[in-house]
C-alpha cells in the first residue's frame, strides 16, 4: 500500500525541500538491540558511551527504522577502530520535494514536457496542497500520488 509521507522533518530549501524516508516511532526495545548490535561490533566502547547514545538518539527523534538503518550502515562502513555517536545520529536518506512554485521553476529550467514527467505529485500526510517528487522516488519509496494528479 502506498504510504503518505508525515509533514514532520519536512525541511524547506531555496531550490527544493527535502523530507527523512524514515518515519514512524523509535521504541525503547530497538533502542536496546541497536546498543547491543553496537555492543558486539564495538566491544571497546564504554558504558558511558552507549548512555550518551541512547539519550542522543531520543532527541535527534530517530524512528525504529532509521535507527536500524543507522546501525548497519555503521557496521559497515566505519574504518576507525571505534564510531562516534555523531556517525549514527548523521545517517539519515531524504527525499527531495518540490513546491508548486519550486515546481514551476524546474519547468522553466528543464522545460514542461520532461518536468511533467519526471516530477509528478504526491501526498504529504497532514497537507491539503501536492508537492512534487522525482518519479523513481514515487515508486521506491512508495509515495502516494496526490488525488488530483490520477484524474489526468
Amino acid at each position: 500500500m502506498p504510504k503518505s509521507q508525515p509533514t514532520h522533518g519536512l525541511q524547506i530549501k531555496k531550490e527544493h525541500c527535502e523530507m527523512s524516508i524514515y518515519n514512524g516511532e523509535l521504541t525503547k526495545r530497538k533502542i536496546v538491540d541497536a546498543s547491543s548490535r553496537i555492543m558486539a561490533a564495538f566491544p571497546k566502547l564504554e558504558k558511558e558511551w552507549h548512555d550518551i547514545f541512547y539519550e542522543m538518539v531520543i532527541e535527534e527523534g530517530m524512528s525504529d527504522d532509521r535507527l536500524i538503518a543507522a546501525v548497519n550502515n555503521v557496521i559497515k562502513t566505519i574504518i576507525y577502530p571505534e564510531p562516534t555517536i555523531a556517525n549514527f545520529l548523521n545517517y539519515d536518506k531524504k527525499i527531495k520535494l518540490y513546491t508548486y512554485d519550486q515546481k514551476l521553476k524546474l519547468i522553466n529550467e528543464v522545460g514542461a514536457n520532461v518536468a511533467n514527467k519526471l516530477y509528478l505529485s504526491v501526498k504529504i500526510e497532514g497537507m491539503t496542497k501536492p508537492m512534487w517528487a522525482h518519479v523513481s522516488d514515487i515508486e521506491k519509496y512508495e509515495l502516494q500520488r496526490f488525488d488530483a494528479d490520477k484524474q489526468k
